[in-house]
């Protein structure tokens, strides 16, 4: 994703579905300790490439699945004081 929008121009609508994109962004909770399983698995390069794409996708405004309900957000069903 994160190439396609570098060289493409293409944009990324991320759908945070039951993580906060602060986790993502800074790779905490499991993704940190899967990191060193997949880096185990693939290599040091993928699991670096991976780490950046997910830091610079935990970066943008996205859905948060935990502010969304039935296809709308949360807030625009709370009353404004």
């Amino acid at each position: 994703m994160v190439i396609c929008k570098k060289t493409k121009g293409q944009k990324i609508l991320p759908i945070f579905y039951k993580v906060n994109p602060s986790d993502v962004r800074n790779l905490s909770l499991s993704f940190e300790s899967n990191f060193f399983i997949h880096e185990e698995r693939f290599g040091r390069d993928c699991s670096e490439r991976w780490m950046n794409a997910l830091k610079e996708v935990g970066s943008f405004k996205g859905w948060e699945s935990e502010k969304v309900v039935n296809g709308y957000l949360v807030s625009s069903f709370t009353k404004k004081s």
